[in-house]
């Protein structure tokens, strides 16, 4: 065991592969410290998910006085009050990651004096196996911190169990039985893990587990004591000490000022000052804790970590301690001894009057004075507008939550639900809410606490699958430019994740232009443990949808597409570019060569391939929602199951793709090469073009019919000249220079995005049925989220319609596209104020976007001054009457628009006995008809229709 001089941060290093979580206890907090020091140490080595416990009295005296700034530059670790009889004093930092572990337990602080000016006492293990002779020890810490779990609260329960979700050897941990004596970490030293609990204290320990042979000397370095000495007497008493020293701070200390006389002449006191031999008074400030004991046969024990020499941190024999407290008691066969190779010195320094020392000092220690409020806030935090209080109320009066803003202002004034333990109230000006307390009468009658942010929180999980793609990210908000979009789309999550149906929850129905408002406050004085326990999962687990690759990625989209991050309008290729990332050692030649039988295609193709598998995805998964009502016609069988956010989050990651790359085109170079083509080099010259991915152009050499013409890359002629030479034939036309070719090709043409919009988005649309609607959630941040991806799906789905050329024939596909946006997906009313608000962005977006069409004027016309007029009046009346809208099949015409809850809205075709022919997006196309129509099961006489004479009428 090494003895040096070091800060404990230098200890977490920079791999960004070790730790992912951490756990980190402490009594006192400095917020600036901690998140301008500990939290850039600890993201340097990309450790994300960061617990702080921390005592709670001390906290609620340092939020009495808050600056503003707590929360400001790290935003994603949680902060949580342990409560003790005393104090919650232990001073252990837990690190983990998938397969190693740092665990650091001593005496300093989460404060700078405490990490880097002060003197400190630690130790430090690492583990990178379960089998590690130190795993013993982890197991005696994370069994004790677990201790502790029942009082963190919210979210933070859902960060500490991505601990061992994360790290699965911490789970292992509980499979080594806690040992009840030393453990051996090498031929020299042992190693016990001590702490206070509900069963034993830190003093009946060192009982237990010293030997009851003399004690040649036993040294104590302690900055404060017992006023009358308590643990001295103790000690006396159980242990046959020879001699007893004690180094202590006179200047900062709490020293046995009233310690009685046996004792005053048997204990020597130094002060720490004079036994140091490279004292500072800058910087030496002693907080370091140790008990050291020597005895006669050469053994010494050493105790060090976070108790002070008092009987509230080590306890008794017969009473337990109360403050919380850790530490370890090391045991070896001493040499030089553990003081003397600490450089602490007693020899020839003067011994120090403790009952003469000043006993005028401001300073109480480890000791904070409880403020003594009526009712307690233990933690809150918010999600979305939803703010959860959890607290303890002492009586049924009735009181008020009251709100504070960063700059200590009254921001929102709620009444406090009727519960005892934990408070949901909906917040007005959620981004404002910074700080909370309780009210009764105007008064307060609770402690302070700060708010959590779930949307940060969630963002600091260890799951390490996010870090490349955290990478990518970072990359397209600095250099856009140069980002590859094929890179980001391969993190997309297509699966269908069933336990986001955990919970019985609404679907969240299309509005018919009105936004939806629904209670999801829960009643939990009814629930039943097993009841809380599921619910409070599945809230984490609809939190963590925040987070998805899926999101972050439709996140990102979203804000290019909006014009926040500046592209490039097209992509020119390079050899550097086009060359294969599969194969990275055969890129390492100085000629650049690919020595693969199948070349990748260069950037701009490979995105547009990455893309169109992605539409192709999309297309899929809607497609395959409504095979059973393709194959049985019946209106029951259409899907009624909400799309959730994930699905969402993918709509709206093809709509940006869309509405970025429609209009946009890449470069492609190649040259053009000869080759002499006979009966015996054609097998040749086909497996050259199937190897090196050469197309044949419709060039014609009238001096020599036998030369074909190819185009291939230019970074593949050198390896393709070696490989013509080494076929022996007489192949290869010489060409003293190659002029490159170079053609420009567009992501999408406009077929291909007419052909989406019907078919692909045709099918969504038809899942967002009024039946089925879209997933709601029980945090309102996830519901929030779904109205946001709606709102832009509509308005840039809204555009890219209005933004093509329409057939005559193809305009009733227009049409119905628009009016289910309308009906089903835009999540607000079409009030004049979001009419006017809705051309605006459209307006914007055709500004913005690469392509702008000769035909969007009439389009953006039509829209606005004829079809949404109609809609908002038909809206009204549909949800006023929905019956006056209907009319008989038999008097429909070809072509009349109508509509049905399950379908949305459809043009009527023809009508039999029993069925319609409807003509609608997304429906497969009939050759008979000439139309994209489908026969459907329909015994009923009525329908309804849009009626656009009635909703003119209506409208005026």
């Amino acid at each position: 065991m090494a003895l040096q001089r070091q800060n404990i941060l230098d200890l977490i290093g920079k791999n960004r592969h070790k730790y992912s979580s951490c756990i980190i206890t402490c009594f006192s907090f400095d917020f600036t410290f901690f998140e301008e020091c500990v939290m850039t140490a600890l993201r340097l080595a990309n450790v994300r998910n960061v617990n702080v416990l921390v005592d709670g009295k001390f906290l609620e005296q340092s939020l009495e006085m808050v600056t503003g700034n707590e929360f400001k530059n790290h935003k994603t670790y949680s902060l949580t009050p342990v409560y003790e009889t005393g104090v919650f004093h232990p001073k252990i930092m837990l690190l983990t990651g998938p397969t190693q572990g740092l665990l650091v337990i001593g005496s300093g602080n989460l404060t700078s004096s405490g990490l880097s000016t002060n003197d400190e006492i630690w130790a430090a293990f690492h583990l990178n196996s379960i089998d590690s002779k130190n795993a013993p020890v982890f197991a005696a810490a994370w069994q004790y911190l677990q201790g502790y779990f029942p009082q963190v609260k919210g979210f933070n329960q859902q960060k500490l169990e991505w601990i061992t979700q994360y790290s699965p050897w911490v789970r292992e941990l509980a499979l080594i039985a806690p040992s009840k004596t030393f453990i051996p970490l090498d031929d020299e030293l042992e190693v016990k893990f001590v702490a206070n609990t509900a069963s034993v204290s830190i003093y009946q320990q060192l009982i237990e587990l010293l030997p009851k042979s003399k004690v040649k000397k036993l040294s104590i370095v302690s900055p404060y004591f017992d006023e009358k000495g308590i643990i001295l007497e103790q000690l006396t008493t159980d242990f046959d000490i020879e001699e007893i020293a004690c180094l202590t701070d006179q200047q900062f200390g709490i020293l046995p000022t009233k310690l009685n006389e046996t004792l005053y002449n048997q204990v020597a006191f130094y002060d720490w000052k004079d036994c140091l031999k490279d004292f500072d008074s800058r910087y030496n400030r002693l907080h370091a804790k140790l008990f050291h004991f020597e005895y006669a046969d050469g053994w010494e024990y050493l105790l060090i970590g976070s108790p002070n020499a008092t009987i509230q941190a080590l306890g008794s024999a017969a009473n337990f301690a109360v403050n919380g407290e850790a530490g370890l008691l090391l045991k070896r066969k001493s040499k030089n001894g553990y003081i003397r190779e600490l450089g602490i010195n007693t020899k020839n320094v003067s011994t120090l009057n403790v009952k003469a020392a000043a006993k005028g000092k401001t300073n109480r220690g480890d000791h904070t004075p409880s403020i003594n409020h009526e009712n307690k806030i233990l933690y809150a935090e918010r999600n979305g507008t939803r703010l959860t209080v959890h607290l303890i109320k002492t009586s049924e009066a009735v009181y008020e939550i009251q709100v504070l803003n960063s700059s200590n202002e009254e921001v929102e004034l709620h009444p406090l639900p009727a519960v005892s333990e934990e408070a949901v109230i909906i917040l007005q000006q959620p981004d404002k809410a910074f700080r909370v307390f309780l009210i009764s009468d105007g008064v307060r009658v609770s402690n302070y606490s700060l708010i959590h942010n779930i949307s940060y929180l969630v963002k600091s999980t260890p799951d390490p699958s996010h870090d490349k793609l955290t990478q990518i990210i970072e990359g397209f908000l600095a250099d856009p430019e140069n980002s590859i979009y094929s890179d980001l789309l391969k993190y997309i999550d297509y699966s269908v994740d069933e336990e986001e149906f955990g919970l019985p929850a609404k679907p969240l129905r299309g509005t018919s232009g009105f936004s939806v408002s629904t209670d999801t406050t829960i009643d939990h004085t009814y629930l039943t443990e097993e009841e809380l326990y599921r619910l409070r999962s599945a809230q984490a687990r609809d939190l963590l949808l925040l987070n998805t690759s899926n999101v972050q990625i439709a996140d990102i989209l979203n804000i290019i597409s909006k014009g926040m991050v500046v592209q490039s309008s097209e992509v020119q290729e390079n050899a550097e570019q086009a060359l294969s990332q599969e194969d990275i050692e055969i890129q390492m030649g100085s000629e650049q060569e690919v020595g693969q039988s199948v070349i990748k295609r260069a950037r701009g193709e490979a995105e547009q391939r990455a893309i169109f598998k992605h539409l192709d995805k999309i297309d899929k998964f809607f497609s395959n929602q409504h095979k059973k009502f393709f194959e049985t016609r019946m209106l029951q069988d259409v899907p009624k199951r909400p799309i959730t956010l994930k699905e969402l989050s993918n709509v709206s990651v093809m709509t940006d793709l869309l509405y970025m790359f429609y209009g946009k085109s890449y470069n492609v170079s190649t040259i053009e090469v000869g080759l002499y083509s006979t009966n015996k080099t054609k097998p040749i010259i086909q497996e050259l073009e199937k190897e090196f991915g050469m197309v044949k152009t419709s060039k014609i050499n009238r001096d020599n019919f036998s030369i074909v013409y190819f185009e291939m890359f230019p970074e593949y002629y050198l390896k393709f000249k070696k490989r013509v030479a080494a076929s022996g034939a007489n192949l290869l036309v010489n060409q003293e220079e190659f002029s490159p070719i170079t053609r420009s090709y567009p992501y999408f043409f406009q077929e291909d995005l007419k052909s989406i919009l019907i078919e692909t988005f045709g099918c969504f649309l038809l899942c967002a049925n009024s039946k089925a609607g879209f997933h709601q959630y029980t945090n309102e941040s996830q519901n929030e989220k779904v109205i946001f991806y709606r709102d832009s799906i509509f308005k840039k789905c809204t555009f890219l319609i209005l933004n093509i050329r329409w057939r005559e024939d193809e305009l009733v596909y227009r049409d119905l596209l628009l009016l289910d946006l309308l009906q089903l997906v835009c999540p607000d009313k079409l009030s004049i104020k979001y009419t006017m608000e809705l051309k605006k962005a459209i307006e914007d977006l055709y500004k913005r976007n690469q392509f702008k069409s000769e035909h969007f004027s009439d389009n953006l016309q039509y829209c606005f001054s004829n079809l949404i007029p109609v809609m908002k009046s038909w809206q009204r009346i549909y949800n006023k009457d929905s019956n006056s809208l209907s009319s008989t099949r038999s008097s429909l015409v070809s072509g009349k628009i109508i509509y049905n809850r399950n379908l949305g809205f459809a043009a009527f075709k023809q009508s039999g006995k029993d069925s319609m022919v409807l003509v609608k997006p997304c429906f497969s196309w009939d050759d008979y008809i000439g139309e994209k129509a489908l026969k459907i099961v329909y015994p009923f006489t009525n329908i309804i229709v849009f009626d656009e004479q009635l909703s003119l009428q209506e409208l005026l």
